[in-house]
This record gives structure tokens, sequence and C-alpha cells, in this order.
């Protein structure tokens, strides 16, 4: 039988008999995919490519095509060929082609997928000669992907990707420089001074460094939560979702360890171990190595590991 191009657009659930059905009698169609199932299923994607049927971009998510500003619409059409590329389907299966029906203005359609390796398809238009495909160059890998704007001097979602790397390194330095110049008052040579001068320093240093620890720990957590609700599905398939999530929770973990060391804090800032209050700091400093050992250089290890492989994709 000859060839046929259906437009078809249906549950994937009906997918696997519909695709016998037509390969029964070898007939080819395009299948209009919304983009944010490729990450939930991308073989059922794969096979039909993998059948000589073409995939069409219908949406991100059916998104309301006729009324989104052009700038969002772009964004949503990076976001699906990103995800095509993680699920492996643009460099894998090398798609040929991609049709979208998209818009009632042929030219603001032209001026959004101009950088991608698409053939338009406008099939909105009301009057029937415009009924047509427009083709763009075939596609030569990589993907040139069109940069907003906004974007050229200052990207807020590469920045939200990489805020609790950024934070969760401070974290680590400032809890590090803090343990290792807080052990100089425990020398013995020092330790008489240390006793006298400590209370008093100890004050000062410690409500200085609050602030900061507590700037430092919330960034972490707060950005490596967004992250998770932003992009989920890209992140789980990027194998940086989690790592993510485990940065949050060992930043939170650094929390947990205020009834062991606030204590400690309390009876140097008081001095109520009366010009003794080195044996306290040594105490503290054991709590702080431990401390730092596993939740703040944790946070750190799962905060860059997660941007490292949310970008190396």
């Amino acid at each position: 039988m000859r060839q046929t191009h259906w437009h078809l657009t249906f549950m994937t659930d009906q997918l696997p008999r519909m695709l016998d059905i037509l390969g029964k009698y070898n007939i080819k169609i395009t299948y209009f995919v919304e983009s944010w199932s490729l990450a939930v299923h991308p073989t059922v994607v794969k096979n039909i490519i993998a059948r000589g049927h073409e995939v069409a971009w219908h949406g991100y998510q059916h998104e309301p095509r006729v009324s989104l500003p052009l700038e969002e619409m772009r964004d949503k059409l990076v976001k699906s060929f990103e995800i095509a590329e993680v699920v492996g389907i643009n460099t894998a299966l090398g798609v040929a082609r991609v049709a979208t029906p998209f818009l009632h203005n042929p030219q603001l359609a032209f001026s959004l997928v101009h950088n991608f390796p698409v053939l338009l398809q406008s099939n909105l238009i009301k009057s029937e000669a415009h009924h047509k495909i427009y083709p763009n160059p075939p596609p030569t890998p990589p993907i040139n992907k069109p940069t907003m704007a906004s974007r050229a001097f200052f990207d807020p979602l590469t920045l939200l990707r990489l805020a609790p790397a950024i934070s969760s390194t401070a974290s680590l330095t400032l809890a590090w420089d803090q343990h290792w110049m807080l052990r100089i008052f425990t020398l013995p040579e020092l330790e008489l001074d240390s006793n006298l001068y400590l209370p008093k320093w100890f004050h000062a240093f410690f409500r200085a460094g609050l602030p900061s620890v507590l700037a430092f720990l919330s960034v972490t957590m707060t950005t490596a939560t967004l992250n998770l609700r932003s992009e989920s599905l890209l992140l789980k398939r990027r194998g940086s979702y989690y790592w993510y999530a485990a940065g949050a929770v060992l930043a939170a973990g650094h929390l947990l360890f205020v009834p062991a060391v606030a204590p400690r804090i309390q009876a140097i800032v008081e001095d109520e171990t009366k010009e003794k209050s080195v044996g306290e700091l040594r105490r503290w400093l054991r709590v702080n190595g431990i401390r730092g050992l596993t939740t703040d250089l944790g946070a750190w290890v799962c905060c860059v590991v997660a941007v490292v492989r949310t970008f190396s994709v």
C-alpha cells in the first residue's frame, strides 16, 4: 500500500496497538507529542521513530499558544529540545525532522523556530492556501538554541542551578576557617591568656559569624529545593535531582547540631567555668569538627555533583 502521512494525536496507552495496525498496512504518520511526556515515556517516543514515523512538537504541555508571549513560547521550545537531548531522542535516533502546528501567523512562527532543526507546519490559519509545510534547513548538530535578550548577560535559571554549590562552598569554607582559627586558643602555651580573653572575644566572634552561617545554609536549602520544584523531570533524567535533594537535607542537618554546641557556646560567652573556657572550647571544636566532616562537607559534595551532572549533559 502506498505510504500515507496521517496527522494523529492519541493517548499513549493506545499507541502500541495503533502502531501495530499502522505497520500492518504500511502507513506512516506524524505523531504530535507534548514534550513533557518525553521524560515520562521516552521509550514510547523512540518506538514511534524506530518504526519510521515522524515526531512533531505539540508544545510543552499544551499551552495556549495563541496568547502566550513569544519569549515564553521560545523558552518552552528550548526546554523541549533539552528534554529530547536528555532522553536521547535527537542524538541517539537522529530525528530527521520535526513539524509543529503552531500559531496563526507563519512569520511569527518562523521568528520562533528559525534556529531549530524543524519543519514548520501552520495548520491553524483560516485560509486553506496557507495550510502547507514551511521548510527550514535539515537538522545539523549541534542545535543552536536561541538566547533571550534578557539572558545575554544574566541567566536566572543558570544561577539557580549553580547557587547551592556556591553557598555550600561558602558554608564549608567558613566552618573550617572558624575551626582552625579557634584551635589557636587551645595551644598549651596560650591557655592562660585564652581563658582570660576568650569569653569576650568569643561573644564578638559569635555575634558576627552567626548571620553568615545562617544565610549560607538558607541559600543552600532554598535554592536546592527550588531546583527540585522547578524542573524535577529534567533533573531526574540528568541524574542530579537526588543530589540536589541530598544537599538540601545535609544543609538542614547542620542545624541538628545546635543542641550539642549551644551549651558550649553559652558556657564560653558567660564564662561559666570561671576562666576555664578553653576546656569548653575544646569540646565545641570536637562537635564542630564532626559537623564539618558530615553535614557541611556532605552538602558541598552533593551540591557540586548535582551541578556537574546538570550541566554535563
